[in-house]
Parts: C-alpha cells; sequence; structure tokens
C-alpha cells in the first residue's frame, strides 16, 4: 500500500529501456492475473471469516509459480490485508494502517452481504522483483448510500489517475488529489503510511524498478530468492505521492493511486480504498485496477471501473 527521494537521480541515460518494458509488462500481466484470483476466492468466500479468506488468498498465490508465496508488504502476515466491516463496526473500514496488529486479519469477522470489505494483497515475482499490488473494497449489500459512497471513491481515484502527465512532481499529483477529493466531500485522512518520511496521509508510491533497473547487489538480493530481504529493498525503494515529494513523473514509470477516502459530509459511511495501478511507457500512460472481474464474480453492479 502507499521511500526515499534517491531514485531520481540513478536514472541513468544508459537505461536499457527494453528491461524497464519487461519488468512493467511482467507487473502488468501480474496484475491481471491476482485480479482472476482474488474474484475465484471471494466469490467462495461468503460466510467465512477474514483468517479463512487470507490463508485462501495465500494458497492460491502460492500456486503461481511465477510468484513468491507470500507478499512483500509485511506485516500483515503474509502481505496481505483482509478487513471485513460489518453495519455493527463500520469503523474497521476507517482504519490507520493495515500494518498495526489491531487491523490483521482476525477469526471474529465474517464475510456477510451486508460487509464492508477491504482486501489487499502484495505479490512479488521472483525473477524480476517486479510487485504486483492489488486493492479494493467490496459491498454485496443493499444499502443505497453506501453503494453511493463507494462509487464516489472509486470514480475519484480513476479520476485522479486520469489527470497525472509526465513532468508533474508527486507533490503536484497530492495537491490534484485533495482538490478533487474536497470538491466532492471526501478526504484521504484516514491512512498513516508508517515509512513515508512525512508519516502522513498519501496517494500512492512508485513501484521499484519499474523506472529504474536494480544495481548488482539489488539483484543479486532478489537472484537469491530471499523474500525478506527483497521486501526490506522494495519498502525502502518506493518514493511516495506526499505533500512535500519533489520527484517528476519521467517517462517510463509504475506508481500507485490509492486513497484510502472517507466522507466528509457522512463520517459513519465506510472508508473507500481502490488500486488504480498507473503506467507510463515511452511517455503514454496506461491505467489498470483490473477490479470488474471481481465485481462480476460477486454479482456487484453498482459501479463499475473504467479501467
Amino acid at each position: 500500500m502507499a521511500g526515499d527521494t534517491q531514485g531520481q537521480s540513478r536514472i541513468q541515460s544508459s537505461v536499457n529501456q527494453v528491461d524497464l518494458e519487461a519488468r512493467l509488462q511482467t507487473s502488468i500481466t501480474a496484475h491481471s492475473k491476482i485480479s482472476g484470483v482474488i474474484a475465484d476466492v471471494l466469490s467462495q468466500s461468503f460466510g467465512s471469516t477474514e483468517v479463512a479468506v487470507r490463508d485462501r488468498l495465500q494458497a492460491a498465490i502460492a500456486k503461481l509459480p511465477e510468484m513468491h508465496a507470500s507478499g512483500w508488504y509485511s506485516p500483515p502476515p503474509a502481505g496481505i490485508g483482509v478487513l471485513f466491516a460489518g453495519p455493527d463496526n463500520r469503523e474497521r473500514s476507517r482504519f490507520s494502517s493495515l500494518r498495526l496488529e489491531e487491523n490483521w486479519p482476525k477469526a471474529d469477522y465474517i464475510f456477510e452481504r451486508e460487509t464492508v470489505g477491504i482486501v489487499y494483497v502484495s505479490p512479488v515475482d521472483r525473477a524480476s522483483g517486479a510487485i504486483a499490488d492489488f486493492g479494493l473494497t467490496i459491498y454485496c449489500g443493499t444499502d443505497q448510500k453506501i453503494q453511493a459512497h463507494l462509487r464516489r471513491c472509486l470514480e475519484a481515484t480513476e479520476t485522479i489517475a486520469e489527470q497525472v502527465t509526465v513532468g508533474m512532481q508527486f507533490r503536484e499529483v497530492y495537491d490534484l488529489g485533495e482538490r478533487l477529493l474536497k470538491q466532492q466531500g471526501l478526504h484521504n485522512d484516514l491512512m498513516v503510511t508508517i515509512n513515508d518520511p512525512l508519516r502522513g496521509a498519501d496517494y500512492g508510491h512508485t513501484w521499484p524498478w519499474s523506472y529504474q533497473l536494480p544495481t548488482e547487489a539489488e539483484q543479486a538480493i532478489i537472484d537469491r530468492g530471499d523474500l525478506a530481504a527483497a521486501s526490506e529493498l522494495i519498502t525502502h525503494s518506493r518514493v511516495y505521492l506526499n505533500a512535500a515529494e519533489e520527484f517528476k513523473i519521467p517517462e517510463t514509470i509504475a506508481f500507485s493511486i490509492e486513497p484510502h477516502i472517507g466522507s466528509s459530509e457522512d463520517p459513519d459511511l465506510p472508508a473507500g480504498y481502490f488500486y488504480a495501478l498507473v503506467v507510463f511507457r515511452a511517455g503514454e500512460r496506461s491505467i489498470f485496477t483490473n477490479i470488474n472481474p471481481i465485481l462480476d464474480a460477486l454479482d456487484i453492479t453498482y459501479m463499475r471501473s473504467r479501467f
């Protein structure tokens, strides 16, 4: 989920663009594949606990030979966040960080029709170290206020992603997100990103090695297959879309837009979280959420991603 600032200076004119393209394609392909995994698991998980869903997701991802069995974003265990907030505990959706033990998957909360569920996974490609983070909020119930709110959260996330351009500083993307959310009576003040130098809310982060190749030392760690060591690299190689970051979007890069959105007008509404992957290749932008197969699998018809 949403860093040093040294990444920009490490981009060299000798960067092998083909290798960067291959890494980007690895992440894009994996992101799409993970969508299918989540759709399959969730469609069979009504009545299951957070822990049970987490374990099924981990088992399914572990069957993908190109992926590490667990994700890089740990804690939570296995790099997987599953959080179900029912009608009596909607505040659980407005968590500050999935890293905190109080927000790890538990056996006390069940996936039901009126549950607002947040699912996040953080797979890692074994060969390249490329990440394929994926996240979304699901609600299969009938409360039209919740449906409308989650639809707005998804649309706002995608609108932010649509308006980023090459050359923008990340702090400008942050300001863009703040303006767009405020205009719609929304805010991104819920989550605290522990590894962000500002330790506050941000709008996402770079995907490491999508705009620069790993150093020889980094690639050696990736090649060893040591997920714990690779996770440390990933954690500290990210650059955050926060209020102060001057990193400029280059022509080739991947990064997330993933605000954790609350309502300024009705603070009792659950939070909405949707993960948009933004990819620039030679200056051309593509956006991926890949959530529609999941919405289809759960018969969710009140919202639809454009990407």
